[in-house]
């Protein structure tokens, strides 16, 4: 599903409305082929523009399933997913009709889908593929958590929209998964390939959107459409029955990478949740698979002078002792003179506590050690909201240039705000581990102030 973002001028012979008269269609087509027509469209209330998708041909059957269905497309709302704004079905022409947020166009420079920028053969690192999971992962998160659970059922690069402007992706063509809800799979003409060998036996839980994502994955790495050396959908369903995973497995080179999408292909029963994939090692910056296993590090913990023991026995042979402070809780995160990162030793307090009490360590050059948030976020004076990871970032001139591609202009002026909510400058000798210390987030403002001239 492609939206659109500027629409060409058109006469419109009849002025078309939703039922509730307030978004009017647009005559101008952004997209068609056999499932759906994609129209222009205007809130009239507010002059936004969005997309109106039409779906013809629709058995009353079905129609009546999603009619039952489109109250949950009405409560979605996470940055991750595509928004909803209204959504009816018309029994008498056959049709359904989904109005949504409308995104950037091929021809006005932005690639709407994360296939068509595949397309272009971007050499991305594998920290922007992690960064762009991430967000997938959210949207899957959020679907499978809502009540009742919702899966997509129908995932892939071509239905993961991106606003490349500032690198956020939103999941789309959730209706697709109405439709074969509706539908026995079957009947259904899905994404061969995406779609998990377990759904021929009418079989679908949030383990099967994983299975998705994986292919998603892997195509990001390979810029290849999973078993693109078959030429027929029934080729492709016969290697999955027989656990052939497709042949563009082997050009995934990151070995972290590797092993979480083939972690995401595996059977049901071996399959992980989205939960679990999200704590795989790869989106922790691991280089190893095995890195963050329980057997890597063995760590005990015993009573000292002065405070706890912390002793570890790595693998590899090494074995490191700390002295714990005794006001030092065990739900810290602390670094050994060697450089080693331990955190998370508190086994009492869940997954969403630890990742809310984390803090990264930044190393001062005399050897004092500053607790800090992770990332920092950047507002500009447009309204967007930027995330930063401070891990990527060397210097406030590498800062710079970072939101600068970002935003598509380096005509700007940045600010930290401290904790008193005041606005500081950031120059060229602004540190990292200022910001670390004192700034809550940053605010780039478009132009560059006028600074005071200096007189004798």
């Amino acid at each position: 599903m492609s939206f659109g973002s500027v629409f060409a001028t058109t006469h419109v012979d009849e002025v078309q409305y939703d039922p509730s008269h307030r978004y009017q269609k647009s005559a101008t087509i952004i997209e068609e082929n056999r499932l759906k027509r994609v129209y222009g469209a205007f809130d009239t209330e507010t002059a936004v523009e969005l997309a109106w998708t039409e779906y013809w041909g629709v058995s009353a059957a079905v129609l009546n399933s999603i009619e039952k269905q489109i109250p949950v497309l009405m409560e979605i709302d996470h940055p991750n997913i595509v928004t909803y704004h209204q959504a009816w079905v018309d029994k008498r022409q056959k049709k359904a009709v989904f109005i949504t947020e409308a995104m950037p166009t091929i021809g006005k420079g932005c690639i709407t889908t994360v296939r068509r920028f595949l397309a272009r053969r971007v050499q991305m690192k594998s920290t922007v593929l992690q960064g762009w999971l991430q967000q997938v992962l959210q949207g899957l998160h959020f679907l499978h958590n809502m009540n009742p659970p919702l899966m997509h059922r129908d995932l892939h690069c071509d239905n993961i929209f991106i606003r490349t402007t500032v690198g956020l992706l939103k999941i789309g063509g959730l209706e697709l998964g109405m439709f074969m809800r509706a539908s026995h799979p079957a009947e259904f003409s899905g994404t061969p390939g995406y779609m998990p060998v377990e759904l021929a036996n009418d079989i679908f839980s949030e383990k099967s959107d994983i299975y998705s994502f994986g292919m998603c994955a892997m195509e990001m790495f390979t810029f290849k459409v999973p078993y693109a050396e078959c030429k027929t959908s029934f080729r492709i369903f016969a290697k999955q029955q027989l656990g052939e995973l497709p042949e563009s497995i082997n050009l995934v080179k990151d070995p972290v990478a590797l092993d979480l999408i083939k972690r995401c292909l595996a059977s049901p029963d071996q399959r992980p949740g989205p939960d679990e994939t999200m704590q795989h090692p790869f989106f922790s910056g691991a280089t190893d698979p095995e890195e963050h296993s329980d057997d890597s590090l063995q760590i005990s913990q015993s009573c000292g002078v002065g405070g706890s023991i912390v002793e570890m026995n790595h693998p590899n042979g090494t074995r490191i002792s700390v002295t714990m402070p005794e006001e030092f809780t065990t739900n810290q995160q602390f670094q050994t003179s060697t450089g080693v990162s331990i955190s998370r030793l508190s086994m009492g307090s869940s997954a969403s506590e630890k990742d809310e009490s984390e803090e990264d360590i930044l190393q001062e050059p005399a050897g004092q050690k500053v607790l800090c948030s992770p990332t920092i976020k950047c507002f500009t004076s447009a309204g967007i909201c930027l995330r930063y990871f401070f891990k990527d970032i060397h210097t406030t001139n590498q800062l710079r240039n970072m939101i600068a591609e970002d935003i598509g202009s380096s005509s700007f002026e940045l600010e930290y705000i401290d904790e008193d909510g005041d606005h500081i400058i950031v120059t060229k000798r602004t540190t990292i581990q200022e910001l670390c210390e004192h700034a809550k987030s940053l605010y780039c403002k478009a132009g560059k102030r006028n600074m005071p001239q200096l007189t004798n």
